[in-house]
């Protein structure tokens, strides 16, 4: 009788898994840079920060993500680091490290934001934001005029995040038509459509930088 049981469940565990739609399709491949200046201060390299998000396109299921807390640093009047790549329901607290205030403001299309920063040690020397929208936002101080900051916050699970640009791989898609979002600060937003399989052959994707950190 146990047998009995035990090759029963079996069987069923066999079906529902047959029953799951198949998640061992991929995207990857490799960001190249290509551009001139980064705000004057050199050709663009190792400090240009990439993100690659993958968005479904045929109606593919996306798994639930958790609200993540991010941070960031303002130090000698600059951020750091100057790119965030958040999901939406993430929330990200910007500290001042700085003996001095901070007026920020944001330029978006989406929910524009203002935060005050004392200077560090005292009361309000940091701000918590939270993002509830997917979009991109371009943050500055109306103190000092060099700093900034850009803030994507995608609507996926799929994103990876590369220092300098590099290889990609998002694993664990349902298989079907993705588009893949690609950005970097001082770069026009990149978007390429492509099929996700069990072994993919490598993307080559090229993002014009224009400048960065």
């Amino acid at each position: 009788m146990t047998r009995t049981i035990r090759i029963e469940r079996a069987a069923l565990a066999a079906l529902l898994l047959l029953a799951l739609p198949a998640l061992g399709a991929e995207l990857r491949g490799e960001v190249v840079l290509e551009g001139g200046q980064r705000f004057g201060r050199g050709p663009v390299g190792p400090g240009t920060v990439v993100s690659v998000a993958a968005y479904p396109l045929e109606g593919q299921p996306l798994p639930r993500w958790a609200p993540r807390r991010l941070a960031v640093e303002v130090r000698e009047r600059r951020f750091r680091p100057l790119y965030r790549v958040l999901r939406r329901g993430d929330s990200l607290l910007v500290r001042n490290r700085d003996r001095v205030f901070h007026e920020l403001f944001s330029l978006s299309t989406v929910r524009p934001f203002r935060a005050r920063l004392a200077p560090r040690g005292r009361a309000g020397a940091q701000a918590r934001l939270r993002f509830d929208e997917a979009g991109t936002w371009h943050v500055f101080c109306r103190i000092h005029g060099s700093m900034y900051m850009r803030i994507d916050v995608v609507e996926t699970p799929y994103v990876e995040v590369l220092p300098g640009g590099g290889r990609f791989r998002l694993t664990g898609l349902a298989p079907g038509r993705w588009r893949l979002r690609v950005a970097a600060v001082g770069a026009d937003t990149l978007e390429v459509e492509a099929d996700a399989v069990t072994s993919p052959p490598p993307l080559r994707l090229v993002l014009r930088v224009r400048g960065g950190a």
